[in-house]
């Protein structure tokens, strides 16, 4: 039997995942390989997080050794437990997607978790060329002191303290008045995520890079 050529082989491995592709409802799933994909499973170099501090163990070692209990005001992970827990990585995205792909596992990636990677990315150059970038987002120079105060304008609050403010709502309000002083009021628009799987936590986590990105 002759040998297929590469472009023959390379076009029948697109229509055996073109068959298994669908779109479900909430997204489009593929299925590149015909075998099911494995449980994970533990090795002696990772282990499943199931609370906050945990993860800040696993991906911030020196940073870790510098809190205490108290020192963890909030946090977006509310659903780590003993009953649903997770994977910790450095480089969340691209390493569970080499992880899913070595190892055979499911993977399930939302629009927001590929904007945040290229966000995180721009604030790294514009906080590298901070000087050279500074006339194309504020026309003042230096710093500007910009304030927020707990439990006024729509910035929620139990009590007056660290551990009473709401910092997701604090980061949202803080990027409407980053957007107030930069040249080009839509780039908190343009940081914003907006998709159909888009929550508050995404928000608040784009308000964040957003805030991180105009420190300078």
């Amino acid at each position: 039997m002759a040998s297929k050529s590469l472009n023959e082989v390379n076009d029948l491995q697109t229509q055996r995942i073109k068959q298994k592709t669908v779109q479900p409802n909430n997204g489009v799933k593929v299925e590149p390989a015909p075998h099911k994909a494995n449980p994970i499973r533990l090795y002696s170099w990772n282990s499943f997080i199931t609370d906050t501090r945990e993860f800040i163990q696993q991906n911030c070692h020196q940073e870790y050794e510098k809190i205490k209990n108290d020192h963890i005001i909030q946090s977006s992970f509310t659903s780590l437990s003993e009953q649903s827990p997770a994977l910790s990585a450095r480089n969340g995205l691209v390493s569970g997607a080499i992880y899913a792909y070595n190892h055979h596992h499911y993977l399930v990636i939302r629009p927001e978790d590929v904007w945040f990677s290229i966000l995180t990315q721009l604030n790294f150059y514009i906080n590298a060329n901070a000087e050279k970038l500074r006339s194309m987002f504020v026309a003042h120079e230096g710093k500007r002191k910009l304030v927020l105060v707990a439990g006024e304008n729509g910035m929620k609050a139990k009590y007056d303290s660290v551990f009473g403010v709401d910092w997701a709502s604090f980061s949202f309000l803080m990027g409407k008045k980053l957007s107030e002083n930069i040249l080009d009021p839509t780039l908190r628009d343009w940081f914003m995520p907006a998709f159909s799987t888009t929550t508050e936590a995404d928000q608040a986590t784009a308000s964040i890079i957003l805030m991180s990105s105009m420190q300078e």
